[in-house]
């Protein structure tokens, strides 16, 4: 499929691609589910090399953009399945019954109030989600970003945004220290091996012709015993 053909966003994120390919992923077979999913952009390159994706998102614009990429691959003889559900995260997690081989954060997560978070993570313990040796992929916000505080606070580092700048106006967004989101996914998430890297970028924001400062993302990713 070219490039041209893809609805919305056109590659995974540069820190997805390096958890894929560093982790060996593309030798391996099994099932991946993306929370937060967009257009799947992350999930089309699980797709390609032949796990069968499951991908979850609020906006029933997404999802239709995603089933819409996936489908242009599995015309090319892709056997692995595919689903995108237009569903609530939480209510997804809450409702399945299957488990999953990674579980993929990416761009979704520091868009839930603080206490969300912690309802999320519960419920993907106490239904035992993955299978032994899963892998986990987060992508969260530290307090040192741009936007951070600039909103009414409505929980625990969590926000309601009231700028513009980054096309968030009106977004929860939750922030935490590196130390803190270790911490926290420690107690959820039995892990066998953690890491965790840093990416801190200024943004081009094109419609007002000027630099957004200091996107400061924290990424974490691990496999659990």
């Amino acid at each position: 499929m070219l490039i041209q053909n893809i609805c919305g966003l056109k590659y995974p994120d540069e820190f997805i691609i390096r958890f894929f390919f560093k982790e060996r992923l593309l030798d391996k077979k099994g099932s991946v589910l993306e929370l937060g999913c967009g257009n799947g952009s992350n999930l089309s390159l699980f797709y390609q090399y032949g796990w069968s994706i499951i991908g979850v998102d609020i906006s029933e614009e997404m999802i239709a953009q995603g089933n819409k990429n996936i489908l242009n691959y599995h015309n090319n003889n892709f056997e692995n399945k595919f689903r995108f559900i237009c569903d609530d995260m939480i209510e997804f997690v809450d409702e399945t019954n299957e488990k999953y081989d990674a579980l993929i954060l990416a761009g979704s997560l520091y868009y839930l109030e603080y206490s969300k978070i912690i309802q999320l993570f519960s419920l993907v313990k106490d239904k035992d989600l993955l299978n032994s040796g899963s892998m986990v992929y987060f992508n969260i916000r530290l307090l040192n970003d741009y936007r951070y505080a600039k909103g009414i606070q409505i929980g625990t580092n969590s926000f309601r945004l009231t700028i513009n700048e980054t096309g968030e106006e009106n977004c929860i967004m939750t922030f935490f220290s590196e130390e803190e989101f270790i911490n926290l996914i420690s107690q959820y998430f039995d892990f066998k091996d953690m890491k965790v890297m840093h990416s801190l970028y200024d943004n081009y924001d094109s419609k007002n012709e000027k630099i957004i400062p200091m996107n400061s993302d924290l990424i974490v990713w691990g496999k659990v015993k």
